[in-house]
């Protein structure tokens, strides 16, 4: 069995078929950790979820993005922020393909976790955590919003600190929510410490990417602006 682990989909099932394929998934064998936002942005969120209900071992990470869905999905009703904006395609998706009701959808969402710690001490957070408390005392809106551990990776980075002690002695990070080439001029993934950040800005139209935990070879999509020219 391998473990790989998927950056952030954000609807973008093209791009889901494209790394999945890439990567040689074995859907019946293989884990896969997704790191959350599932939802938003892209046109095909339902189907990217039909993708994922067929991975046999899913482990599946709770995105901000993907709270709203589950809400959507569960009393549709969630804020009006959400509904005009952030899932405005979302919600037409969900209506195009009549899967507001499929309970295997709701399920998905209520299956989603706000971390994942493995049999190595590897921890899967959708946006970070504080290393300075344990991570079962921190709050599931800071572990999926909560951008402070990036910023401090960034600052450690430019002038060649080290990172700060965690009390938690995670061997290593995976952590979405940030679009890495918002800050790099490359969309590959992004390295700092013993943290990976996985989300290459598909959402923006960049490259979807998935991971392979151990080996760390990793596979990425088209960008997703090619893939929905029409968009």
């Amino acid at each position: 069995m391998r473990t790989l682990v998927l950056g952030d989909i954000h609807g973008c099932h093209k791009a889901l078929q494209q790394v999945l394929e890439r990567s040689l998934f074995d859907y019946y064998n293989d884990r896969l950790i997704t790191l959350g936002d599932i939802c938003d942005g892209w046109p095909e969120t339902p189907e990217c979820v039909d993708t994922l209900l067929k991975v046999r071992y899913h482990v599946a990470v709770r995105g901000n993005r993907d709270v709203y869905l589950h809400q959507y999905l569960k009393k549709k009703d969630t804020p009006d922020f959400w509904k005009k904006r952030m899932g405005k395609e979302t919600i037409k998706a969900y209506q195009r393909t009549n899967k507001l009701d499929d309970p295997r959808h709701l399920a998905l969402f209520e299956s989603q976790v706000s971390y994942f710690i493995d049999g190595e001490k590897r921890l899967y957070v959708h946006a970070g955590f504080d290393p300075g408390r344990k991570i079962t005392k921190q709050k599931p809106v800071d572990l999926n919003q909560s951008r402070s551990l990036w910023f401090t990776l960034l600052e450690a980075q430019a002038f060649s600190e080290p990172f700060p002690s965690d009390v938690n002695e995670f061997t290593e990070v995976f952590i979405g929510h940030t679009q890495t080439t918002k800050y790099f001029p490359h969309d590959q993934p992004v390295h700092i410490h013993r943290v990976w950040n996985l989300d290459q800005g598909v959402k923006s139209g960049g490259r979807l990417t998935i991971m392979d935990v151990d080996s760390k070879e990793y596979w990425q999509s088209d960008p997703a602006s090619t893939l929905y020219p029409q968009t």
